[in-house]
């Protein structure tokens, strides 16, 4: 029969000890296995294959703009830089704008928020940033893939959504917003973060 003094004894806890050691073990190797990546992966080599072509950025190299009509300005100026670069013949140079637009692009929502922007006006900023999103994406995968892209859709159609997100702000400030000023224009008093 056993006594509970025998269930408490060292070598039971011993070999739970024991147990629990293995088991937190083998949780590590299966964590670490399920972080390493394959070389089947497609995904993973596609991802690998444009930082490496490209030098994708990342937050961190670009000087995020801090307030909506500033963002609105770099988007503009990136966009005019794409414009520029494939019209001059020079298509590689339109990838670092494209990835810098991207950038500011998927924080404008952030960014509209931390300006002030009402909530009622942010579901019109995130569907305008969505089409801005999706072309130039379209311009951005033609010349992933050596295509000449339609430029002259691309030149409208980003123009008629910049003045969607153009719009919010005129209608919040309760005047005109004029964001082709030259860089480095300091935001009005009424810009300002509330």
């Amino acid at each position: 029969m056993l006594t509970p003094s025998i269930l408490c004894s060292s070598a039971l806890t011993r070999y739970r000890f024991a147990q629990a050691a293995v088991a937190a073990v083998v949780l590590c190797l299966v964590a670490v296995a399920g972080c390493t990546k394959t070389a089947d992966s497609p995904a993973t080599h596609d991802a690998h294959e444009h930082e490496e072509e490209s030098d994708a950025l990342t937050d961190a190299d670009i000087d995020m703009p801090g307030d909506y009509s500033l963002a609105l300005q770099r988007i503009r100026e990136c966009r005019q830089q794409v414009l520029a670069a494939v019209a001059d013949g020079r298509p590689h140079d339109a990838h670092h704008p494209l990835d810098e637009l991207d950038l500011v692009i998927g924080r404008l929502m952030y960014i509209a928020r931390d300006s002030g922007i009402p909530r009622a006006r942010w579901e019109e900023i995130n569907l305008a940033r969505r089409d801005l999103r999706s072309q130039f994406d379209t311009v951005h995968a033609a010349l992933d893939a050596d295509q000449q892209p339609d430029m002259t859709t691309a030149a409208q159609n980003t123009e008629a959504v910049l003045a969607r997100l153009e719009a919010v702000l005129a209608q919040d400030l309760g005047g005109t917003a004029d964001t082709r000023l030259a860089p480095g224009r300091e935001p009005r008093a009424e810009e300002a973060y509330r």
